[in-house]
């Protein structure tokens, strides 16, 4: 007998075993999630990819898709946490219900003053740097991936410590938003797509050699748009938004405080699709937000 006889027999031997419900089941979530993805999700707003990350990570928007598309409600609850002094901290739990009301899963979420995206801001102006105390300020060295020269390759920004009064309804919302992430890739097996929301990994996580891998295999990036040209004066929903005055005053602030992709950051923080829409009422707290670099 040849080689495919053999391997015929050997496979007719072998006993399938029927799916289970509880197993099919999970390939119909996965299947609903990847027509989700295909259908409405939009990358960069829904989820976004991560160099030296295999999946694709889950942001809010896209989180949020998922429990609407799961027919799912969503309680949070604090949980308690030890603090250091002068430390403002939240562990959240964040339970997922059917409409009927059973518990189908939870996730835990945690956000801290401690963490040096809220920590620190990128000081206004050279005098602010030099007024404020020494303890309470530092240099911040990065690469600068814009720069033209091999001199402009490290950055050098001034940066000021953040009161944490100042930021605990951000991180409040930040531990919410990392809890509801992590239950609705457990409860609905989002996990086998996606992986856990990282848009916020500091600059040097990823491991170099890993970096070059990406490097080798991937495109070049298309270079960064220009920020949307702004109508004089217009309505949304919401009411008024800012004029091009306000939006050029905002990308300036942005950039001052060396965020790079200015359009990505105001949708992942604010969920605005473009600076266009901003409200009026909204503006100067994304001013502010985007002052302190977080």
């Amino acid at each position: 007998m040849n080689q495919t006889g053999k391997a015929k027999q050997a496979v007719a031997k072998v006993k399938v075993q029927a799916m289970s419900r509880e197993v099919a089941e999970v390939r119909k979530n996965i299947n609903m999630i990847q027509e989700a993805m295909q259908a409405t999700f939009k990358k960069d707003t829904h989820y976004g990819v991560i160099p030296g990350c295999g999946k694709p990570s889950l942001y809010k928007a896209g989180a949020e898709t998922l429990i609407a598309l799961f027919k799912l409600t969503f309680k949070p609850e604090p949980l308690p946490v030890e603090t250091q002094e002068g430390e403002i901290r939240y562990l959240i739990r964040m339970d997922l219900y059917t409409r009927d009301g059973v518990l189908i899963g939870s996730g835990i979420g945690e956000c801290s003053s401690g963490e040096e995206k809220y920590a620190w801001r990128a000081a206004v102006c050279e005098e602010e740097f030099e007024c404020t105390p020494d303890h309470l300020k530092r240099i911040k060295f990065r690469k600068n991936k814009y720069a033209k020269t091999p001199e402009d390759q490290i950055q050098k920004v001034q940066q000021i410590r953040v009161p944490s009064s100042d930021m605990a309804n951000t991180i409040l919302k930040m531990a919410k938003k990392r809890a509801l992430i992590d239950a609705v890739l457990t409860a609905t097996a989002a996990s086998d797509i996606f992986t856990q929301d990282v848009q916020d990994l500091p600059e040097g996580y990823i491991a170099p050699a890993e970096v070059a891998d990406v490097a080798e295999t991937a495109p070049a990036p298309d270079p960064q748009p220009e920020p949307d040209p702004l109508p004089p004066r217009q309505e949304n929903q919401g009411g008024p938004v800012i004029s091009e005055a306000q939006a050029k005053r905002f990308y300036a602030i942005a950039r001052g405080a060396g965020i790079e992709d200015v359009k990505k950051w105001l949708m992942y923080n604010f969920e605005y699709e473009s600076s266009k829409d901003i409200l009026r009422s909204d503006y100067e707290a994304i001013c502010e937000a985007a002052e302190k670099g977080m």
